[in-house]
């Protein structure tokens, strides 16, 4: 009992720090690509440290889920940019939903009459963000967080496969994005970061993606996988809370209720996958 509460405490942390992204990537005036680079170079650096070793397994499975990380970690921070940090989150949370659908494709898994249910009440809720007058930035925020949602199902879908490994696909995908990111930060345009930036965007490198990692890692040995899908929404909770406290952006009307209805079809799922044995493990953005 006393190993499973500190497994919890463990993954809240995780949460904790996830939570964050929001808040620092609205803080941080760079562009996308600029903070997408620098945190994925300084999440390198840490996960390496984590791994205690230059040993990487590659194979295609590694490799496509180092793909889905990539497109999920980009387009997560370009969604955080152009629409709220609260529909950016929790449209991306729509991951699991997709990975019923993915799973189709990739296992020829067809779904129960309860993940149906499932997929009908996320996409009623992303219907209702999508309802919302918005300028056409927010707009594409919100798309941008769709298909960032669509490329985090990539992730587990891939490390589902006994030859994959999770923490190799995240190096390598945050090593991928600080490549990609390389022109941009060549180009030296960004403004000139306060001492307040500089410490923004060391935590979202080395804890809000680095040391979370380590958190949940060490958590969900000592946490069902449902707990600790469970625990871990935290991070969609948070992550608009810490914005609106911060910058000033309050979630609207609808927002609260296309969310609500995502977040509870994402719960439903994860209940639903204990029954199954086919709970997902969340991990942060």
């Amino acid at each position: 009992m006393n190993n499973q509460k500190n497994g919890a405490i463990y993954i809240v942390m995780a949460a904790f720090l996830w939570s964050l992204n929001g808040v620092l990537i609205k803080y941080i005036p760079w562009d996308a690509m600029a903070i997408s680079g620098v945190r994925a170079f300084l999440s390198t650096i840490t996960l390496i440290l984590i791994k205690g070793s230059m040993n990487f397994k590659i194979n295609k499975h590694v490799i496509c889920a180092s793909i889905s990380y990539i497109t999920m970690g980009i387009l997560f921070v370009y969604a955080t940019k152009l629409t709220t940090a609260a529909n950016a989150i929790i449209l991306q949370y729509t991951a699991p939903i997709f990975v019923i659908i993915l799973s189709i494709i990739f296992f020829k898994s067809f779904p129960t009459k309860k993940q149906v249910f499932t997929v009908i009440l996320a996409f009623i809720g992303v219907i209702i963000f999508f309802m919302e007058k918005v300028g056409s930035g927010a707009m594409l925020g919100n798309i941008l967080a769709i298909l960032a949602g669509i490329g985090y199902s990539g992730v587990f879908i891939f490390n589902s496969y006994e030859d994959s490994n999770t923490l190799d696909a995240t190096i390598l995908g945050n090593g991928l994005i600080f490549l990609i990111s390389v022109p941009t930060l060549l180009q030296n345009n960004q403004p000139t970061l306060d001492m307040a930036g500089v410490f923004g965007i060391i935590i979202l490198g080395i804890f809000q993606m680095g040391v979370s990692y380590a958190l949940f890692s060490k958590g969900i040995e000592r946490t069902e996988s449902v707990d600790a899908s469970l625990i871990s929404m935290l991070e969609a909770i948070l992550n608009p809370i810490w914005v609106a406290l911060v910058i000033g952006e309050i979630p609207s009307i609808t927002t609260f209720i296309g969310g609500a209805l995502v977040l509870i079809a994402v719960m439903y799922n994860i209940l639903n996958g204990k029954n199954d044995n086919s709970g997902l493990e969340n991990q942060g953005q």
